[in-house]
């Protein structure tokens, strides 16, 4: 027999709470497939450097297996900005996070496109 509702709704409401969902202001989502040269060391790399910068509340990133780019990776996408970064590694990882991330200012260099989130008022 599974969880009742109410046992559910706890559980996710619990599981939101210490995801930040309801804080959360940007979202990274990083590519760890085996395409991208630095695999896991860039997602590591950028979600230690949000916690060391004190942003855990305010950005969540994410691993992700493939962002469908599979070109001069690693690859990773803020969101809701929709910046698109390419070849995300060691300093570039760091620029992201404080200036990007924490700044709100993208990182030039490495950004290759940009497509924000929809408004709420668009069709």
């Amino acid at each position: 027999m599974g969880q009742s509702k109410q046992d559910r709704d706890a559980t996710l409401a619990s599981r939101v709470k210490k995801a930040h969902v309801g804080t959360m202001e940007r979202h990274v989502l990083v590519c760890t497939e085996s395409d991208c040269d630095a695999k896991r060391a860039t997602f590591k790399r950028i979600r230690d450097g949000v916690a060391a910068a004190g942003l855990r509340k305010r950005v969540t990133v994410t691993e992700v297996s493939c962002l469908g780019i599979c070109e001069h990776g690693p690859i990773c996408v803020v969101y809701p900005e929709g910046t698109w970064y390419h070849s995300v590694k060691g300093k570039t990882a760091d620029a992201i996070v404080t200036e990007h991330l924490a700044a709100g200012v993208p990182v030039g260099r490495r950004a290759f496109h940009t497509n924000p989130l929809a408004d709420d008022d668009r069709d």
